[in-house]
């Protein structure tokens, strides 16, 4: 629950470009959201490599999803 908090804090200290590509964080953006949230740049580094590790699980997940939604229908 505490790192939930920690990434709701970060989450609110990005731009709305910032959130949708996080790709475009570099060490300047990453100090100033660090910085708004109270929190170390590591810690936003952490942050953006789970986040980034997660999306490309699930983006392996859809064409399991897309399978197993085809055969509920037999």
């Amino acid at each position: 629950e505490l790192r939930l908090k920690k990434y709701k804090a970060a989450i609110s200290s990005m731009t709305k470009e910032e959130k949708l590509k996080p790709d475009l964080l570099n060490s300047s953006r990453k100090r100033r959201i660090a910085k708004g949230a109270g929190q170390k740049e590591k810690d936003l580094d952490q942050m953006v490599s789970e986040f980034k590790q997660m999306k490309t699980m699930m983006n392996n997940l859809k064409p399991l999803m897309g399978m197993m939604k085809g055969q509920q229908s037999i």
